[in-house]
Formats: structure tokens, sequence, C-alpha cells
């Protein structure tokens, strides 16, 4: 899967569910560059108390995690 450029960066939206994980893990392996993202939805005012900082509307989102083979 290349663009006519010769980029091979893709971008997911993440769901947190298996099938997005999936497809994302699939692009990976045919080789292309993945970059997930997800929208949040709702407010701060609906963060469960002592969830920290990481749940934060400004905090930093990049995590890795590594994929089950």
């Amino acid at each position: 899967m290349r663009s006519p450029n010769g980029n091979n960066k893709v971008l997911v939206a993440m769901s947190g569910g298996v099938d997005s994980s999936v497809a994302a893990c699939l692009l990976r392996e045919q080789g292309c560059e993945v970059v997930g993202v997800f929208m949040r939805l709702g407010s701060e005012n609906h963060i469960a108390p002592g969830a920290g900082e990481a749940c934060r509307a400004d905090a930093p989102r990049t995590i890795s995690l590594p994929i089950a083979k």
C-alpha cells in the first residue's frame, strides 16, 4: 500500500477496540508507518477521581505499546 509519492505513512482512527487495533497491526506488518489517533469526546468533568494528570485534555498523548504476535 503506497501512495503515488512513495509515502507509506498511514493515519488510523483508534476507537480503543479490537478492530482498529488489528487494522493498525496489519498495516504495520505490510510495512506502513502507522500513526494512531483518537478524538477525546466529553469534558474534564467526566474524568474519574484519582485519574491524575494523564487524563487532562492538554496532556501529551504519545503511547507506544508492543503488539503481541
